[in-house]
């Protein structure tokens, strides 16, 4: 995913998560579910680390949203496992790019 979100405020949907098989998996099958926000270049942003994932989007306040080096690309990576029927449990490691838009004002 390559989106763009505005400064100062976004809610970003996670999009669909599958298993081994490509099938979509639920919130309620991922086990332990977190995300971190970084820079483009690794840096983590506004001490959001292995933050624990409640819904299946991420809400961003503040500072989250704040350009870093005047670099308005992030990287939101979202770590989980879940069991599948063939393997047991199955580590997810997904990451997500947007850009953040720079308002006037904000």
């Amino acid at each position: 995913m390559t989106a763009t979100v505005n400064r100062r405020s976004a809610i970003i949907p996670i999009p669909a998560l599958t298993d081994e098989n490509d099938t979509a998996l639920t919130f309620g099958a991922l086990i332990t579910p977190t995300w971190t926000l970084t820079t483009d270049k690794g840096k983590v942003i506004n001490l959001r680390e292995n933050v624990a994932l409640t819904a299946l989007y991420v809400v961003l306040t503040g500072a989250d949203t704040d350009l870093y080096d005047n670099n308005p690309r992030r990287k939101l990576t979202i770590k989980a496992t879940y069991t599948s029927a063939t393997y047991g449990v199955l580590n997810l490691n997904t990451e997500f790019e947007f850009n953040i838009n720079n308002l006037v004002g904000a």
